[in-house]
C-alpha cells in the first residue's frame, strides 16, 4: 500500500487547476498517458473473418473425406479379413474333427455315426440320450418333411412360371426354409456333441493325454537326438517312427506328429513378404516425420485419428523358441481345463504331503508336545510326554511345522492321537508312526497302479470311474490310519 501511494500523487484542490478535483493526478499514470489507440477497417475485418470461416469450412470438409475413406477402407479390408478367417476356421474345423476321430476309442468312433453312444459309454448318460434322441428326431424331420421340402424349394422357379405366382408356392418357400434353419441347427448340435465326447473321454483319460502332450514337447527339445531329420519328415512318417521305432505309445506318437518340425529352423519369410514389410517400413518412417509436423501445428484437430498409428510388428512363426512355446501354452490350456475335473492329482498331492508328516515321526511327536522351534517361537510352553493329547490340539502345530492342508493336518492329527493314546513310550509311538508311514507308502503306490488307467475321473455330469465306497477302499490308509 505504501508503494501504491507513492506512485500517486494526491493533490489539493487548486482554483483554476485543469484537473478534476479527484484527488489523483493521471498524467503520473503512463499506461495510459501512452496508450494509443487507432481504429480497425471494417472491410479488413470481414476478410479476416471471412477467411478464417472458409479454412474452418475446409478443414471440416477435409475431415468428413478422411472419415468416408477410413471407414471405406475399414469395410474393405474387413471383408477380406472374414473371408480369410472364414476359410480357416472352416479348415481348422474339419483338422480339429479328423483329430478327434484319430485320437477316440471304437465307442467314440461310433459317435460320430450315432450322436450320444460315446458320452453313454463314458459315463455321461443324460446328456447321450439327449443328443441321440435329437439326432433321431433329425433324421425323422429331414425323412418326412426336410427332403421333400428342400426339392420342392428347387423348383419354385418353375412353379412360378406355370403358375403365374399363384399355388402353394408361399407355403413351399416357407417349409424349404424351415428344412434348412432346422439343418444348420442340427450341425450346430452335431458339433456340440462330438466336442461333449471327447471333453469327456479327454477327463477320463487325462493323464494318457497329458503325457502325449508332454512328449510332443520333450521331443521337440531333442529333436537333434534322432536319426532321422524330423523337419523333413511328413506328419504320417513322424508318427510310423515314433510309434514303431521309438517305442511311443499311439495317443503320444499321434501328438508329435502333429507338430510341425517343418518350421522349426528359422527361416527368413518369402521375397514378397520380405517387399512388403520393406515398404510399410519405409511408409511408416515417412509417416512418423508427418505426424510430427502436423502434431506441431493447426491441422492436427482434422487429423487426430491419424496420428497415432503404430507399426504392427510380424510375430516370428519359425524357431525352436515359437515351437516349444505352442506347446507350453497348449500344455497349460489343457491342464487347466481338465486338471479339475480329476481327482487323481489331488489324492496323490495330498497323500504325499501326509507321508511328509510321517517320514518324520520325531518332529511329528516334538510338534505334538509343544517342543519344536515354531512353538518356541511363539512361547508356547512345552506338554509333558506323558499326557494323552486329543486331535484338536496337536491340528495346529501340525499345519504350521509342516505347512499341510488343514485336512491332511486333520487326519494325521487323528492318527497322531490315536497312536499316542495306544503307545506310552515315545519309542513305541515311533515304531508305530514308522510303519504307518510304510503302510501309507505301500497304498499309495498301489494306487497309482490300480488307478492309471481310469485317472479317477469325477466330473459334472459324469460317472465317478470308482464309487465312492471303492475310492474309500483305494484310500484305506486315510481311513486305516487313525486306527
Amino acid at each position: 500500500m505504501s508503494e501504491q501511494k507513492d506512485n500517486v500523487n494526491v493533490n489539493e484542490a487548486k482554483p483554476g487547476s485543469e484537473y478534476v478535483e479527484t484527488g489523483i493526478d493521471f498524467s503520473n499514470v503512463s499506461a495510459l498517458g501512452n496508450n494509443d489507440v487507432q481504429k480497425v477497417n471494417g472491410f479488413v475485418f470481414f476478410l479476416q473473418g471471412l477467411g478464417e470461416g472458409i479454412v474452418k469450412a475446409l478443414l471440416f470438409v477435409l475431415g468428413f473425406l478422411l472419415d468416408i475413406l477410413k471407414a471405406i477402407w475399414s469395410i474393405i479390408s474387413g471383408i477380406f479379413i472374414y473371408i480369410y478367417r472364414g476359410i480357416k476356421a472352416i479348415g481348422l474345423f474339419f483338422r480339429r474333427m479328423s483329430r478327434i476321430f484319430r485320437e477316440v476309442d471304437v465307442w467314440g468312433k461310433w459317435n460320430f455315426l450315432l450322436q450320444g453312444l460315446g458320452n453313454i459309454k463314458h459315463g455321461q448318460l443324460v446328456n447321450g440320450i439327449v443328443f441321440m434322441v435329437v439326432e433321431v428326431l433329425f433324421i425323422a424331420f429331414m425323412a418326412i418333411s426336410g427332403v421333400p421340402s428342400l426339392i420342392k424349394l428347387t423348383m419354385l422357379d418353375e412353379l412360378y412360371r406355370t403358375t403365374d405366382g399363384q399355388g402353394d408356392a408361399p407355403t413351399r418357400l416357407i417349409l424349404g426354409i424351415i428344412a434348412i434353419l432346422v439343418i444348420v441347427g442340427y450341425l450346430v448340435v452335431y458339433v456340440r456333441g462330438t466336442q461333449s465326447m471327447y471333453d469327456c473321454y479327454q477327463i477320463l483319460h487325462e493323464l494318457d493325454f497329458r503325457k502325449a502332450r508332454e512328449d510332443a514337447l520333450d521331443v521337440i527339445a531333442r529333436t537333434n537326438e534322432f536319426e532321422e531329420d524330423l523337419t523333413r519328415c511328413s506328419h504320417g512318417k513322424v508318427y510310423s517312427l515314433m510309434r514303431n521305432k521309438y517305442g511311443y505309445n499311439r495317443l503320444s506318437a499321434l501328438y508329435i506328429s502333429y507338430v510341425d518340425f517343418r518350421r522349426l529352423p528359422e527361416k527368413k519369410p518369402f521375397v514378397l513378404i520380405r517387399l512388403i514389410d520393406g515398404i510399410k517400413g519405409r511408409f511408416y518412417g515417412a509417416y512418423l516425420k508427418w505426424a510430427k509436423k502436423v502434431k506441431a501445428g493447426k491441422w492436427s484437430s482434422v487429423f487426430a485419428d491419424f496420428l497415432n498409428w503404430e507399426l504392427v510388428k510380424r510375430k516370428p512363426s519359425t524357431g525352436l523358441e515359437v515351437l516349444k512355446n505352442e506347446q507350453e501354452v497348449a500344455l497349460l490350456r489343457f491342464r487347466h481345463t481338465y486338471d479339475k475335473y480329476n481327482d487323481f492329482h489331488q489324492v496323490v498331492r495330498d497323500s504325499e504331503a501326509m507321508l511328509k508328516c510321517l517320514r518324520d515321526p520325531k518332529m511329528m511327536l516334538a510338534c505334538a508336545y509343544a517342543d519344536d522351534e515354531v512353538s518356541k517361537r511363539n512361547n508356547i510352553a512345552p506338554i509333558s510326554h506323558d499326557k494323552v493329547l486329543k486331535s484338536k490340539v496337536i491340528l495346529s502345530r501340525i499345519v504350521g511345522y509342516f505347512e499341510v492342508s488343514l485336512e491332511v493336518g486333520r487326519v494325521v492329527s487323528d492318527m497322531l492321537a490315536e497312536v499316542i493314546k495306544k503307545n506310552p513310550t515315545d519309542e513305541a509311538r515311533i515304531a508305530a508312526l514308522t510303519l504307518a508311514c510304510e503302510k501309507a507308502q505301500k497304498d499309495l503306490d498301489e494306487f497309482k497302479v490300480n488307478n492309471r488307467d481310469a485317472a479317477i475321473a469325477c466330473a459334472k455330469g459324469i460317472q465317478s470311474a470308482l464309487s465312492e465306497e471303492g475310492f474309500k477302499d483305494n484310500l484305506a490308509f486315510f481311513e486305516k490310519g487313525k486306527k
